[in-house]
């Protein structure tokens, strides 16, 4: 997770992703944040506008063999929008497949 200490939603979504991490973790999906308030060079590695507005933060990754296969929010084709709204555990579960990742189900082999 990408995130920014004074980021109002990162604060509030926090402890669902302490949730989903030990809900989750295992050998084949491992959980990790990225404080970009004190890394804000890093911001724009990730394509993560910083401006509080933006609403792009918490920003969720998931890497499958080191490239980025997904995030949320998602964004636009041309990469120059972010989609809005709040998202919750089971938003995170549905969008990443965290269940299927975690067995090696056939569903969760697919996004490999």
């Amino acid at each position: 997770m990408l995130y920014a200490p004074w980021s109002t939603p990162c604060v509030h979504f926090s402890p669902a992703f302490a949730g989903l991490s030990r809900a989750h973790s295992c050998d084949k999906l491992r959980f990790g944040t990225l404080d970009l308030g004190r890394w804000p060079g890093l911001a724009g590695r990730y394509g993560v506008d910083m401006n509080a507005a933006a609403s792009q933060l918490p920003m969720l990754l998931l890497y499958r063999g080191g490239v980025e296969a997904d995030r949320m929010p998602r964004r636009s084709a041309d990469g120059m929008r972010t989609a809005k709204g709040r998202w919750g555990v089971r938003d995170v579960e549905s969008c990443f497949k965290l269940h299927e990742l975690a067995t090696g189900s056939a569903e969760g082999e697919k996004h490999k």
